[in-house]
């Protein structure tokens, strides 16, 4: 009997640590990524070779269902996105047919969405929390 709880123990533990897909998180989830994802998003910060930067201002992304989206610093039109490298990474691509733009996500949760995205051979990491 002991050997059975030890093992359904290692069991639940390794199936939880392997549900994390983001780097930041969240560890568990039951919400879809797209529900996570779906809503509108306050951009609160970012980093730039290791400084970090608050923005002031009302800036905002909203992801649609369907693939549509607003998105800030928008030159060719209005993006579509859709999910890449299973899940981990948000392909945006623009009206114009020019600009495609990938979105390395580093956490997703209902709150809180961070990414990567190179901007003229710079890394920039984005913070946003969730406009409610």
């Amino acid at each position: 009997m002991k050997t059975k709880t030890i093992l359904l123990f290692f069991l639940i533990t390794t199936l939880l640590s392997a549900c994390k897909k983001y780097e930041y998180g969240p560890e568990f989830t039951l919400q879809t990524k797209t529900k996570r994802l779906c809503r509108k998003w306050l951009y609160d910060s970012y980093i730039v070779n290791g400084v970090e930067y608050k923005v002031t201002g009302r800036v905002t992304q909203y992801y649609k269902k369907g693939g549509d989206c607003d998105y800030l610093g928008s030159t060719g039109g209005q993006p579509t996105w859709d999910f890449r490298n299973h899940k981990k990474e948000i392909l945006m691509s623009w009206n114009d047919g020019y600009q495609q733009k990938t979105l390395v996500i580093l956490k997703l949760t209902e709150e809180e969405f961070w990414y990567t995205i190179e901007n003229n051979n710079v890394i920039e990491e984005r913070h946003f929390v969730a406009d409610n």
